[in-house]
């Protein structure tokens, strides 16, 4: 090997013991007609040290409107890199960029309006809670054109950020843009007296750091900016905020904390967002809060799907300001399962 890598066994998936198992499948009319096979055994190999990174230059703006927020900026590929199949991910969702070539600038300008991934490897176990391994429907094969099973292409990318991320689910990485080359070569590889056909893939992560601001007196948090958690204590410890499912006179537990640091001096009202699947007549919830100054679940005035405000917030939020709990009961009218769509939170507070 030559370069500044070192190679090491690549451990296999289901055992901690390096993966030298290959076989060869003989099919009823497939043959080996004067095929040499010299190797005694094969052993994948791994190759860990560094690479340079590009210069990626970022000057993004997150804007903070009354009920919804925009990215906006620019990001400049200053290397000599030119990168492919990039994504710009941020909390919430991803923007296939495509290609950004070296000395290319590409221009910002998206709208941002669901709930923000969380990543259940970082976050399981968070303070004095022992969290459900939740996480979000956004899946690493969402970031490319090909699925990975069909494209060999994608599968070597999507398996190397499942390296990376530890999964194979997108998980909360703030604001990350994701880039690819195959014509960097790091290192050589070489076998004695042998030929070598090598492939090289590298992935690019740049993290950015991004301006939070608002112009306005009273501005609207959504739903974007909490992560969310499943305690072990909830009856119901599974499921998503948007795809829920609670049985006959059972109950889910749902905590929201701010994943974004966004200064505010008050909290001037918490708005509850609640949709069915198959919304019947007769409303089949009851909705609490948690009082954290009463350590108690606080029920709600909600009778019906859609959103509520909550005129007197400060008893439901902790005192960072950064946490608030929700629980669903199913209350006897829902005849059976009851399948939630969408509970979330959005928070008002003044700048």
């Amino acid at each position: 090997i030559e370069g500044d890598f070192f190679p090491q066994p690549v451990t296999s998936q289901y055992s901690d013991t390096p993966n030298t198992e290959w076989s060869f499948i003989m099919q009823a009319n497939s043959f080996l007609a004067e095929t040499q096979i010299d190797n005694s055994e094969i052993m994948p190999l791994g190759f860990g040290g560094n690479l340079p990174a590009p210069q990626i230059k970022a000057d993004l703006a997150l804007h903070i409107n009354s009920s919804d927020a925009d990215l906006t900026g620019t990001i400049h590929n200053q290397s000599d890199v030119d990168l492919k199949d990039c994504v710009l991910v941020f909390p919430g969702g991803f923007e296939k960029i495509g290609s950004l070539d070296a000395g290319e600038q590409f221009d910002v300008d998206l709208p941002i309006d669901v709930l923000a991934p969380t990543n259940p490897n970082v976050n399981a176990g968070m303070g004095n809670y022992n969290y459900y391994a939740t996480g979000t429907d956004i899946y690493l094969d969402d970031l490319f054109a090909e699925y990975r099973y069909a494209d060999l292409q994608t599968n070597k990318q999507v398996n190397l950020l499942a390296a990376i991320f530890g999964n194979y689910e997108l998980p909360s990485v703030g604001f990350l843009l994701i880039g690819w080359d195959d014509t960097q070569v790091p290192f050589q590889a070489t076998l004695l007296e042998k030929e070598v056909d090598a492939e090289y893939l590298t992935a690019y992560l740049a993290s950015f750091q991004v301006n939070i601001g608002t112009e306005e007196k009273s501005i609207v948090i959504p739903p974007v900016f909490f992560n969310w958690f499943i305690p072990e204590s909830s009856n119901i410890n599974y499921g998503n905020p948007y795809d829920l499912y609670i049985a006959y006179l059972e109950s889910a537990e749902i905590y929201y904390q701010l994943g974004q640091s966004i200064p505010f001096s008050k909290v001037e009202g918490i708005i509850i967002h609640l949709k069915g699947f198959h919304q019947r007549s007769d409303f089949p919830l009851d909705v609490f809060l948690w009082d954290f100054d009463n350590n108690l679940w606080e029920k709600q005035d909600i009778t019906d799907w859609g959103d509520f405000s909550v005129a007197d917030p400060e008893p439901y939020i902790d005192e960072n300001f950064t946490e608030i709990r929700v629980m669903l009961s199913e209350n006897g009218n829902g005849g059976g399962e009851i399948e939630v769509s969408r509970i979330d939170i959005s928070l008002i507070v003044e700048p």
